[in-house]
C-alpha cells in the first residue's frame, strides 16, 4: 500500500515547507493546506517543480501496519533502473496519472 507524505519529502530535500511556499509565492498556510489532505495533482507538480524532484518521491509504500517498507537502492525513484514513464493512482481518490520521463505527469 502507498502513502502520500509531501512534507516528509521536503525536508528529505533539505527544505521547509516555508522555503517551498515562498517559491510558489503562496503563504505558508495556504502551503499547509494544500500539502495535507488531498492534494491535487496540479499542486503535486508544483510542489514537486520547486522542490527538484519528481512527483512519485512524494509516495511512501507502507506494510499494513502503516510502517515503512523499503525499497532496494536500484529500485528508487531517479535511479538509471526505473521505467521512464509509470502509471500510478493516488492512494487517496484513486486517480490514474502517469509519471512521465520521471518529470512531468500526464492525467489518464
Amino acid at each position: 500500500m502507498e502513502k502520500i507524505d509531501i512534507l516528509r519529502t521536503i525536508r528529505a530535500h533539505g527544505f521547509m515547507a516555508k522555503d517551498i511556499a515562498e517559491k510558489l509565492g503562496i503563504t505558508t498556510v495556504a502551503m499547509s493546506q494544500q500539502i495535507t489532505g488531498n492534494p491535487r495533482l496540479e499542486t503535486l507538480r508544483k510542489t514537486a517543480d520547486a522542490i527538484g524532484c519528481n512527483i512519485r518521491d512524494f509516495f511512501y509504500l507502507v506494510n499494513e501496519d502503516g510502517n515503512d517498507i523499503e525499497i532496494p537502492e536500484g529500485q528508487k525513484s531517479g535511479d538509471e533502473t526505473k521505467q521512464e514513464n509509470e502509471v500510478m493512482f493516488c492512494p487517496r481518490c484513486g486517480t490514474k496519472f502517469m509519471v512521465i520521463n520521471n518529470k512531468g505527469y500526464e492525467e489518464n
